[in-house]
C-alpha cells in the first residue's frame, strides 16, 4: 500500500509540474508583449483563466514574483480577483490543511488588495508560523492601519523568524509603521512588547522614533533599557553620547555591555575617557565592549588601551592588552558578533 501511495503521489506531482510548465510556457510571451504596451491586462487574466485553478494560483504567483512591476501587478490584480480561480484560491485560506492556507497566503502578497484585508487578518493569527510568514509578507500589497496594529500587538509572542521577517516588511511600509508606531513608545507602555517595539524603531531608523526611544533609557526594566541602548547605536544625534554615557553606570550589565557597544558605532572621540573606566567593570563582557569601542575610535582609543596595558588593575590591563593588537577587520567582525 505504501508503495502504490509514493508512486501514485510521485505521477500525480509529475503531472502538476508539466501543466505548469506547459502555461508558463504559453503565457511567458503574452506577458512580455504586456510589458511592453502590445497587449493589454485583459488578456493575461483571459488566458490565467483558462488554465486550471491550481495551475494558474501558481503561475500567477510565480510571474509576479519574477517580473511583474507593482503598477503591472495592481492592474493584473484589480481583474483577476472577480475570477472563479482567484476566488477558490482565496477560499483556501480555511482550510483544515495549513499548506493550503499558505498558498492562499503567498497569492495574496503578489496579486492581493485592500479588498483581502479580512483574509489577511485572519492569516497573520493563524496557528502555523509558516502561514503568519506568508500573510506578513502580503502586508506589502494590503497594509492598513489596522494590520500594521495587529502586527505590533502580536510581536511579542512570535517566534524569532516570523518577528524578524515582520521586521523587514515592516521597513517597506515605514510611514504607517511610523504613525502606529510612536505613540506607542512611551513610559506606560506595556513591559513585556515594548522592547519589541523598540527593535521596530530601531529597524526603521528613523529620528522621530529614535528620539521617542531616548525617552526610555530610565525606564524600570532593565529589558527596556536594554532595548533602548541596542536602537540608539543607530540615531547619530548630539544628545547620544551623553545618554549612553549615563547607561554604562547602569545596575544591569547587559545594559552596560550594549551601551558600551553602541557608542563605539557613533564613533564620538570625547567618550574615550568614560569607555576607558569601563574597562575596570566587573563584569567581562563589559570590558569587551568597551576595548573593542575603544578600538573603533581611532587613533585616540587605541591610544587609551595602550596606556591600560601597564595600569594597576590586572583585569583592564588583560583586556587592553588582548583587544590593542587586533586589526581593524577583527575588530569589525568581533562588533558585529
Amino acid at each position: 500500500i505504501l508503495i502504490f501511495f509514493i508512486f501514485t503521489v510521485r505521477i500525480r506531482f509529475n503531472r502538476r509540474a508539466r501543466a505548469i510548465a506547459s502555461a508558463q510556457e504559453r503565457l511567458q510571451p503574452l506577458v512580455r508583449q504586456w510589458l511592453v504596451g502590445v497587449s493589454e491586462a485583459k488578456d493575461v487574466r483571459d488566458m490565467l483563466a483558462s488554465f486550471a485553478p491550481s495551475v494558474a494560483r501558481d503561475v500567477a504567483i510565480r510571474f509576479s514574483q519574477a517580473a511583474l512591476p507593482d503598477a503591472k501587478s495592481k492592474a493584473l490584480a484589480g481583474l483577476v480577483r472577480y475570477d472563479a480561480w482567484y476566488r477558490d484560491a482565496i477560499e483556501e485560506s480555511r482550510s483544515w490543511f495549513w499548506w493550503r492556507r499558505l498558498e492562499a497566503a503567498r497569492l495574496i502578497a503578489e496579486l492581493g488588495t485592500r479588498a483581502d484585508e479580512g483574509v489577511v487578518r485572519k492569516l497573520l493569527m493563524d496557528k502555523h508560523a509558516a502561514v503568519r510568514v506568508g500573510a506578513s509578507a502580503a502586508l506589502r500589497k494590503v497594509a492598513t492601519p489596522a494590520l500594521i496594529e495587529l502586527v505590533l500587538d502580536e510581536l511579542p509572542d512570535q517566534p524569532l523568524v516570523v518577528r524578524s521577517y515582520q521586521l523587514l516588511l515592516l521597513r517597506d511600509q515605514w510611514r504607517m509603521a511610523r504613525d502606529v508606531l510612536l505613540p506607542r513608545l512611551t513610559t506606560d507602555a506595556p513591559v513585556l512588547a515594548l522592547p519589541h517595539w523598540l527593535n521596530v524603531a530601531e529597524a526603521l531608523g528613523l529620528p522621530e522614533l529614535l528620539d521617542a526611544a531616548t525617552q526610555l533609557a530610565e525606564h524600570t526594566s532593565p529589558n527596556v533599557r536594554l532595548a533602548v541602548a541596542r536602537a540608539l547605536r543607530g540615531y547619530f544625534h548630539p544628545s547620544t553620547p551623553k545618554i549612553l554615557g549615563a547607561m554604562l553606570t547602569d545596575t544591569d550589565w547587559r545594559v552596560r555591555a550594549q551601551a558600551a557597544r553602541s557608542l563605539g558605532v557613533l564613533g564620538d572621540p570625547s567618550i574615550v575617557s568614560v569607555l576607558a573606566t569601563c574597562l575596570t567593570d566587573r563584569n567581562w563582557w563589559v570590558r569587551f565592549r568597551s576595548a573593542l569601542s575603544l578600538c573603533q575610535l581611532g587613533e585616540p582609543g587605541r591610544r587609551a588601551l595602550r596606556s591600560m596595558r601597564d595600569g594597576s588593575d590586572p583585569y583592564a590591563a588583560q583586556m587592553a592588552s588582548m583587544v590593542s593588537g587586533l586589526s581593524p577587520g577583527s575588530v569589525l567582525e568581533l562588533t558585529e558578533a
